[in-house]
């Protein structure tokens, strides 16, 4: 597959159309299918790291997608996952907004620290030493704690991994002062059982720092976040962006302290609306 393609099938799906593409029960050709998910991706990673990706790696994705379609084998979407999507994560890396964001929200992480869906380990550098005692990293995916060990190594802290998903998390009750999340709710297919073993693990007095994206106010931009968010799942091991992230917090049990809200300046909308802050445990 040739940019020439790529660019052709991009400017197909900038048009219009794209929105009887993306209603439920359509079925596209499998070449089409292919390459919108490869475009698909390949603009995500322009927004986020201002470069498409590598033309190899869209070649790859596209290919895969081409060969297993969206209801891909097992061993196919292993190989996504572990091998593929840590790329995909790397290439976008951790933009500005998103970086000054991270920077209000995790230098708070003190005492014994679980991070869930650490990913590639791009909070690591944002945790203080003098205020951490130990940090639980928690992620299922293999590809993912490969380069979040690199990124810990840099670090002084003393971290451990735990490879297991969010919903199961293997620490005692009440045995963690801080947990903090971000861009991870909206992947856990338990979330509802994620939050409540968040605020299992913490003790009392502990807080729950989080970052994440989800379900924008505005009508017109949920109704595009309706119709990408069968992309946002396959691209990104389950996203969903629209999930009411205030709203699953407090159903689990928390109260918010504080929160800000906002779109992320530069990024698609349909996928960028974020919220941030702190919450406790309801006693």
């Amino acid at each position: 597959m040739g940019r020439g393609f790529l660019q052709t099938v991009d400017a197909l799906l900038s048009r219009r159309r794209v929105q009887l593409l993306l209603k439920p029960r359509k079925t596209l050709p499998q070449s089409l299918l292919s390459a919108s998910a490869a475009v698909f991706l390949n603009r995500c990673a322009a927004s986020f790291a201002k470069r498409p990706l590598p033309l190899e790696s869209v070649r790859a994705i596209s290919g895969m997608i081409g060969a297993a379609g969206l209801q891909a084998s097992r061993s196919a979407m292993s190989f996504y996952r572990d091998r593929v999507y840590p790329h995909i994560v790397a290439a976008m890396g951790n933009p500005e907004p998103i970086q000054k964001i991270r920077q209000q929200v995790v230098p708070h992480a003190q005492g014994i620290v679980l991070e869930i869906g650490v990913g590639p380990g791009v909070n690591f550098p944002l945790y203080d030493p003098a205020k951490v005692k130990k940090l639980y990293a928690l992620e299922p995916n293999r590809g993912m704690v490969q380069r979040a060990d690199i990124q810990g190594r840099r670090t002084k802290l003393d971290l451990e991994f735990l490879d297991l998903p969010g919903e199961k998390i293997p620490l005692p009750d009440a045995s963690v002062d801080t947990v903090v999340s971000t861009f991870t709710l909206c992947t856990i297919p338990g979330v509802a059982d994620a939050i409540r073993g968040i605020a299992r693990v913490l003790r009392p007095g502990g807080q729950f720092l989080f970052f994440e994206h989800g379900l924008s106010p505005d009508i017109s931009v949920r109704r595009w976040q309706q119709r990408t968010e069968p992309l946002f799942q396959w691209a990104f091991e389950g996203c969903h962006v629209t999930r009411n992230i205030p709203e699953i917090v407090q159903q689990g049990g928390f109260r918010i302290e504080r929160m800000d809200t906002g779109y992320m300046a530069g990024f698609p909308k349909c996928g960028s609306y974020c919220f941030w802050g702190a919450a406790t445990p309801q006693t």
